[in-house]
């Protein structure tokens, strides 16, 4: 498999995570009204808003902004592709263990 295939297959993963982004926070407006204005049952509004939906969500939102980031810099003549590549790496660890830490805090 070459690099073109990889990266063909990572602007996928880039779509397809953008699209279950978008199915997260729709639930998470739909909770937050479930909570406020009564739309679901409160407590299951407040259980899945704070609870369920953060972490998945934080999760897709990581991996799509990263794999448009990286593509959007080879698109502006960032060349090497293996120092963008462990800069993001490092960019997605550092924000997920930041969010991690202050969720479970």
């Amino acid at each position: 498999m070459g690099i073109f295939n990889i990266n063909r297959s990572m602007v996928k993963v880039g779509r397809w995570s953008g699209y279950i982004l978008i199915f997260f926070i729709f639930v998470f407006f739909l909770t937050g009204f479930g909570q406020t204005r009564g739309i679901l049952p409160r407590i299951y509004s407040k259980y899945l808003h704070e609870k369920v939906l953060p972490l998945p969500a934080f999760f897709f939102f990581i991996l799509h902004t990263l794999l448009n980031i990286k593509f959007a810099l080879i698109r502006n003549g960032f060349r090497n592709q293996r120092l963008l590549n462990i800069y993001l790496l490092c960019v997605g660890v550092m924000a997920s263990f930041g969010f991690v830490y202050i969720y479970f805090k």
